[in-house]
């Protein structure tokens, strides 16, 4: 195993699975340091992969069609190894077509069996633990006695100094520099159970409410409150609700359904740029609120105060989907019930399920 030299990893699928898959890339770069990781990833997960510390070098898989030579591309790195986190035909026929002589992955699909030559079996369709998880025990199989001498490891989502000083500009034409505020992304982009557009607004209304901040947040904390010298006084937070462009007008329609006193303290952040600018808010924030999707796997590598939500469906669990690392999240299991079938949106918040985002967010917000 000490002559590994080039390691190629796969996870060519959305934001959020990639995410949840850094630290296996990390434990495999911390198992082997002089070695070569690369990152064979989708297009949507590229501008992530290639920043990573722990990845030398990032190929998009969209920048081939299929049938084209990628294996072909694939085979000049001289490949030890191929680790396919998730697999199709094409990902297990890479696997072995590129001439790698260690081929772990899933074995899963009839040809997985000829394909991969250490691979694993995992039934994730069970979803007796998280994807993170599974990914890592994929890496372990490489070296057990390695893995388990160097442990898992993570890395940080690296953004630049440009997606950075976008952020700062947006924060002065708020009139927000330096001030804590709440991250509220409110979409999955169709991945997950979520809470309505109404639900949302009535969580932001309570996070605005002067009850629940003296109930939830100032109860027990001995904090300081934000731009006051009086310990009585309620100073509301600031938050954000952020989409993307295909977002804005459900934005409006969340603002819509808020009073109109409480509009001060609710900015928009419609995000045209990139990923890594949406990374960088969510890093800026102090406390995250959204669905099981990719942003929300971003606010726990950043290792986030999130809300997440999840729901009763083992394949949108908690289990499965959990922030991985990440000891400041705060999961909220919807009943498969109580969501409408077509949408997967929650039909009514509950005083139960309210308390429940509420809670943790005000606490988290108004602490030291």
């Amino acid at each position: 195993m000490s002559a590994i030299k080039t390691i190629i990893i796969s996870r060519t699928d959305k934001i959020g699975d990639f995410v949840v898959s850094i630290p296996s890339f990390a434990t495999a770069k911390a198992m082997y340091p002089e070695a070569k990781v690369i990152a064979l990833v989708s297009k949507n997960n590229w501008m992530i992969a290639k920043n990573l510390n722990c990845v030398d070098e990032c190929i998009c898989i969209d920048h081939f069609k299929e049938g084209q030579d990628i294996a072909d591309y694939l085979a000049q790195y001289h490949p030890d190894v191929f680790i396919a986190l998730v697999s199709d035909n094409r990902i297990s026929k890479l696997a072995k077509d590129c001439g790698a002589s260690i081929r772990i992955g899933p074995l899963s699909k009839i040809m997985s069996f000829f394909h991969y030559n250490k691979g694993v079996r995992q039934r994730r369709s069970l979803c007796q633990k998280s994807e993170a998880e599974y990914n890592l025990d994929l890496v372990r199989s490489l070296d057990r006695h390695l893995f388990d001498e160097v442990g898992v490891r993570f890395d940080r989502i690296i953004y630049t100094q440009r997606e950075k000083a976008s952020i700062v500009s947006y924060f002065h034409q708020e009139g927000m520099m330096g001030e804590d505020f709440i991250l509220v992304n409110p979409f999955t982009g169709g991945s997950g159970s979520n809470l309505s557009i109404t639900g949302y607004a009535q969580i932001i209304e309570g996070l605005l409410n002067e009850d629940n901040i003296r109930r939830y947040g100032l109860s027990g904390n001995q904090a300081s409150l934000p731009g006051s010298t009086d310990s009585l006084a309620v100073v509301p937070p600031k938050i954000i609700i952020m989409g993307i462009e295909p977002n804005r007008e459900a934005c409006k329609q969340i603002l819509s359904l808020i009073p109109e006193h409480y509009h001060q303290y609710i900015h928009t952040f419609i995000n045209v740029d990139s990923l890594l600018v949406a990374a960088a808010m969510v890093d800026s924030c102090k406390v995250f609120i959204g669905p099981s999707t990719g942003i929300t796997q971003i606010a726990g590598n950043y290792h986030k105060s999130a809300i997440c939500f999840y729901s009763t469906r083992k394949s949108n669990s908690h289990t499965r989907w959990a922030l991985y690392g990440d000891p400041n999240e705060h999961p909220v299991t919807l009943d498969l019930d109580m969501l409408d079938p077509n949408t997967k949106e929650l039909k009514v918040l509950s005083p139960e399920i309210k308390e429940q985002v509420l809670l943790p967010a005000l606490q988290d917000f108004y602490q030291k």
